[in-house]
């Protein structure tokens, strides 16, 4: 597994983003993509996220000096609109569920000995 995936990265601490972004589970997203393909959805640009948002203070609970110390590049915060994908016919689950499946699947790495 990726060490820096979006579940390990948000733990708890001292580097939590508080702030509402969309959030695209993988295997959705492929799902998505290949839905579009099959379907031969028309060419253009698509937001394809899970619909809705979540923050990382939300189902972690914490809040701190985020940009000071764990950001390398600013952040983007921002809310994509998916509805032209699901105009499209293109259904992704909410990111509420694509959150819990993660969490529900997610392996916390083992911390290294040293």
């Amino acid at each position: 597994m990726y060490q820096n995936n979006f579940l390990t990265f948000s733990q708890p601490g001292d580097i939590a983003d508080s702030m509402p972004n969309s959030r695209s589970y993988r295997s959705d997203y492929v799902n998505a993509c290949l839905d579009m393909w099959c379907q031969k959805v028309a060419v253009g640009t698509y937001n394809v996220t899970n619909p809705g948002f979540a923050s990382t203070a939300e189902f972690w609970g914490s809040d701190a000096n985020f940009y000071q110390t764990g950001a390398i590049t600013p952040r983007s915060n921002c809310i994509m609109d998916n509805s032209k994908l699901e105009a499209a016919g293109i259904r992704m689950p909410s990111v509420r569920e694509a959150l819990h499946k993660a969490l529900s699947n997610w392996m916390a790495e083992p911390i290294p000995a040293f």
